[in-house]
């Protein structure tokens, strides 16, 4: 079990003076039955967001470059409605080998109750091997807001004006530029014609 509340028990030196965190503070897991050997999955420091996943292999796994291949972990969790679990790559994997989490971050919906596995793929200039109860991946737990979704045949009508409106990748480029911009990386003058724009707008509907 993740204990949720584990800031209770530690120093504040160890917690850089961190309260007790506000979410639930068990998450039921199940190791398989053969992965009892394994450890469970754990935080490296008191601070760590990432839980350590392991691979639940029965002999060295060899990744070739550009391959990718699907690891177990040999657990099973149970998350409260309002969390996901996401598995994200390791730095240290990524930096030294190329080796990363394909679908990073995947997610472990709150109702699934299967075995978690880790989709890795090599990105690196050599094949990479794994050993059984290698680290291999992190998961970290979150809250997830689940809105409903409700359809319109007006968008635009119906959703608020922003500056962006449609413009999608690439539209911001890639060179770093301060003129105009505020502390908070904010375009002042066109902030400012945005703020013009609600404000006539407002006035219009206050007069209807």
């Amino acid at each position: 079990m993740f204990e949720g509340s584990r800031y209770e028990r530690l120093p504040e030196k160890e917690t850089g003076g961190l309260k007790k965190m506000n979410f639930p503070k068990r998450c039921l897991l199940e190791r398989t039955s053969d992965a009892k050997d394994l450890p469970v999955p754990a935080r490296q420091t008191p601070q760590a967001a990432g839980l350590d996943l392991h691979a639940k292999i029965t002999g060295p796994v060899t990744i070739k470059k550009g391959e990718c291949v699907l690891i177990p972990t040999g657990i099973k969790i149970a998350l409260p409605l309002g969390l996901e679990a996401q598995i994200r790559s390791r730095s240290g994997l990524a930096l030294n080998h190329g080796v990363v989490v394909l679908n990073s971050p995947g997610t472990v919906d709150a109702d699934y109750r299967g075995e978690i596995k880790v989709l890795l793929i090599n990105h690196g200039i050599e094949t990479f091997t794994i050993n059984r109860g290698d680290r291999i991946a992190q998961m970290v737990i979150s809250k997830v807001e689940m809105p409903e979704l409700t359809e319109t045949d007006k968008i635009s009508e119906t959703l608020t004006e922003t500056q962006r409106d449609e413009s999608g990748f690439g539209s911001t480029g890639t060179t770093a530029s301060t003129t105009g911009f505020t502390h908070g990386g904010i375009n002042k003058d066109a902030f400012e014609e945005f703020k013009r724009k609600k404000a006539e707008e407002m006035a219009a509907k206050n007069k209807s």
